[in-house]
Order: C-alpha cells, then sequence, then structure tokens
C-alpha cells in the first residue's frame, strides 16, 4: 500500500498570533519537528503543505535523505480544508493508495506511532484508522484511497475527521498505542511553554 503522508503546514497561527512553526523546539523548530519523525518512518511519499518554508529546519534532512514534495495552497487563509485537498490532490496524481493526514503543530508525534498507524490499516480491511482517545478520532489519521473524494469534497475549517460525520458509513479501526503527548497540538503561547517544559 502506497502510503502518503500529508504535513500540513499552512495554517495562519490566529491563536499564536505569529508563525508557531517557527517557535524553537529542542534542537530544531517547532514545525520541523514531527517532519523529522514523518522522515523517519516507512511513508512512501511525503507532501508538506506550506505557503512559505522559513520553518523548515534544513539540518533534519542531513540523516534523513529523503525528497519530500512542496504543495503550495494560497487557499489556506480561509481554513484547513483547503490545505487538506491540496495535499490529497497531489498524493492522488502521484498514484498513493493512501494519505495519513499528520499536523505540523504536534511535536510530540513519533515515527514509531505513524509506522504503527500505517502497519495497522494494512494489516485490516478498513477504510481509516488513526488516533482513538476512546472518544474520537484525531489526527494523525490514514485515510484509504475510497475516501479521497470524500476529503476532496470537505470546506471551510473542518478537518479530515469530519467526512466520519456524513452520512456515509465507514469502517475504521482505532489506534490506541500512542503516548499522551503525541496527541497534544500546539496553539497558544501558553501551550508551547507548557509543552516545551514537560519534554525537557
Amino acid at each position: 500500500m502506497k502510503t502518503a503522508v500529508i504535513y500540513l503546514a499552512a495554517g495562519k497561527s490566529s491563536r499564536m498570533g505569529h508563525n508557531k512553526l517557527e517557535k524553537p523546539w529542542k534542537n530544531t523548530t517547532l514545525g520541523s519537528s514531527a517532519l523529522q519523525q514523518v522522515l523517519k518512518s516507512s511513508a512512501e511519499e511525503v507532501i508538506v503543505v506550506t505557503n512559505q518554508s522559513v520553518w523548515i529546519d534544513n539540518r533534519i534532512f542531513e540523516k534523513n535523505k529523503r525528497p519530500v514534495r512542496l504543495a503550495a495552497c494560497p487557499q489556506a487563509v480561509k481554513g484547513q480544508a483547503y490545505s487538506l485537498r491540496a495535499g490529497v490532490n497531489e498524493a492522488a496524481r502521484i498514484g498513493a493508495e493512501a494519505v495519513l493526514v499528520v499536523l505540523a503543530d504536534q511535536p510530540g508525534l513519533t515515527a514509531e506511532t505513524i509506522d504503527r498507524l500505517i502497519a495497522q490499516a494494512e494489516a485490516e480491511a478498513c477504510d481509516f484508522t488513526g488516533m482513538w482517545t476512546g472518544r474520537h478520532y484525531q489526527p494523525p489519521m490514514l485515510f484509504k484511497k475510497q475516501m479521497f473524494a470524500a476529503l476532496q469534497r470537505v470546506e471551510g475549517d473542518r478537518g479530515a475527521a469530519s467526512i466520519l460525520r456524513s452520512a456515509h458509513t465507514w469502517a475504521g479501526s482505532p489506534y490506541v498505542g500512542f503516548q499522551k503527548v503525541e496527541q497534544l497540538d500546539v496553539d497558544t503561547e501558553e501551550e508551547y511553554r507548557w509543552m516545551l517544559h514537560t519534554q525537557q
């Protein structure tokens, strides 16, 4: 199963007030932390949806010499759905059989979790898999090819998980083997400081 990671990094960072992906995170930038883990994973393709790349720490490519496709999305300011569509369109163009949607502001994500999500999806007769909190699914989430059309119809500021609430019944495979820190995203200065402190 040819899997392409769609790395969503074109958000406005409106709650932070400035581009949060440029903020320092351990020995890199916040936006490069999860990307570094993606590069270490078994995913065949990596598509970074972004409108500017100043947050990317090029040192992460030194140990992980893999090609990364950059997909611009000028309409990203209108909502996450536009970034998602740009990524899915590129994945479909290169013949991906599944997409794994990863948010750039989840710096605690690990390559092990990415690989386990891919392996679980390959082993089970499901339409999608993703982190299961006990109440709902959240990114990272993997969607197989039969769900691409639905993902391309998402509108506004809705994320990929929103299609699970549609009339169509999709077969999901919940993944629960993640660490709590992996599910956390950074939206505010307070969240950033707290997460940075706990990860030292």
